[in-house]
């Protein structure tokens, strides 16, 4: 009977297996979004005005077995691969492309392949393109592994900013390694949560201004536009408070050498 029953688990595993295999990718989710970098130590992308597709696919196979293509809809001639990208605040298959000709705002048809076959998608247009500025003033109140990351806000009287982000990345791998919760669009720090950080590493923190498609309240709200600042590479020191303390007890220890001698 035991044997029975192990026997039949691993078929139905067998089974589970070759349905996962066999099925295409799923997307789960497409952006077509106009996207502003500023300077950065650490982001791929040079400094300036992009369109972005980006794009996240579920599959069984690896990041090397699945690809990613965009084909413009009204120029079937104009097709970009998209490149995978991964971090420890990404799920699944990840896969984005910027564009430097800032004309191309209409749909972009998608399609995702993996060894069972392709998936298709659309990158829906962007329907009010405009380029968001970035934060001013951009700097970081060091406070241990806690530190408070500051900005300015731009006029954004002209502009339709729904959140503000922050975003940590590892200087050391390039690695995105935290997100914020999406901030007002009126706030002006944020103080990193404690278990982010290390103390001696380098870490760049970024600060993004979103403007989302809809009104709020509708569930499948994107980015439309965004904004993205740096502040390039930070290294995070112990508390002045820390400091001092282990200062009184190298000297402790020194006067209690002292004695013993």
């Amino acid at each position: 009977m035991k044997a029975r029953l192990i026997t039949s688990c691993v078929a139905i595993g067998g089974a589970f297996l070759a349905f996962a295999a066999s099925a295409a990718p799923v997307i789960t989710r497409v952006n077509f979004f106009t996207d502003v970098l500023g300077p950065s130590a650490t982001f791929a992308v040079p400094a300036g005005s992009y369109l972005h597709l980006d794009t996240t696919a579920v599959s069984p196979y690896l990041p090397a077995q699945v690809s990613a293509t965009a084909t413009y809809s009204l120029d079937p001639g104009i097709v970009r691969s998209l490149t995978f990208y991964t971090g420890p605040i990404f799920a699944e298959k990840n896969f984005d492309r910027f564009l430097t000709n800032l004309s191309l705002t209409s749909a972009w048809n998608l399609r995702v392949t993996d060894p069972s076959g392709p998936t298709d998608g659309v990158f829906d247009a962007i329907a009010d393109p405009e380029f968001l500025p970035l934060v001013l003033n951009l700097h970081v109140v060091q406070d241990g592994t806690t530190p408070l990351v500051a900005w300015d806000l731009p006029d954004l009287s002209a502009f339709d900013a729904d959140r503000i982000r922050v975003r940590v990345t590892d200087a050391s791998s390039g690695l995105q390694i935290f997100q914020s919760e999406n901030l007002p669009v009126s706030a002006t720090s944020y103080m990193i949560p404690d278990g982010v950080l290390d103390i001696g590493g380098s870490y760049e923190f970024r600060v993004m201004l979103d403007d989302l498609t809809g009104a709020f309240g509708e569930p499948f709200r994107t980015l439309e536009n965004r904004s993205n600042t740096f502040t390039g590479a930070v290294s995070i020191v112990p508390e002045p408070g820390t400091l001092a303390l282990l200062g009184l007890g190298i000297v402790a220890l020194a006067a209690l050498r002292r004695r013993t001698q």
